[in-house]
């Protein structure tokens, strides 16, 4: 499986392996965040399988179930959470079925510090356009960080 950097502190890649999830904690990885439903696909690792290999390799894992093209301003704000703190102290991989939702949600979480043309200039070289959430990367930007601020102040903040 291919693993495409993002950023130097965020990758990305569709479905994993043992021996994959074991290069990325040997890379430097501290968190694994699969976004992918169980289920969604015959024969996909499972979320259960995924957290027990990633404890086997000291990674943290999160898993926020995203169905394709559908992130609410809830689900993004639980992502930005999700890693907040993880991007300071190590590198954050995401999966997802090609990596695609993995991108459109970092996309989506970072569209008030940066313009859509700025996004997609990062994503589009290394595969990943982000005209599908073109719309949504403008709009709504105060929307995202309320969910966020009550999503913290729910959960105590992660």
């Amino acid at each position: 499986m291919e693993i495409i950097s993002i950023t130097d502190n965020y990758s990305v890649s569709g479905e994993l392996n043992r021996n994959t999830i074991e290069k990325l904690a040997n890379l430097g990885v501290g968190s694994l965040i699969n976004v992918r439903p169980d289920g969604e696909e015959q024969g996909q690792m499972s979320s259960r399988e995924y957290a027990a290999i990633c404890q086997d390799f000291g990674l943290t894992y999160i898993h926020i179930p995203v169905t394709s093209g559908e992130y609410s301003d809830h689900i993004i704000a639980e992502f930005k959470l999700a890693i907040h703190g993880d991007l300071e102290q190590a590198k954050v991989h995401c999966v997802c079925r090609t990596g695609t939702r993995a991108v459109h949600l970092w996309a989506l979480m970072n569209r008030a510090s940066k313009t859509f043309e700025a996004l997609n200039s990062l994503t589009t070289p290394k595969g990943y356009e982000l005209i599908a959430i073109k719309e949504q990367c403008i709009a709504s930007l105060n929307r995202s960080e309320e969910h966020t601020s009550e999503l913290q102040s729910r959960t105590g903040s992660r």
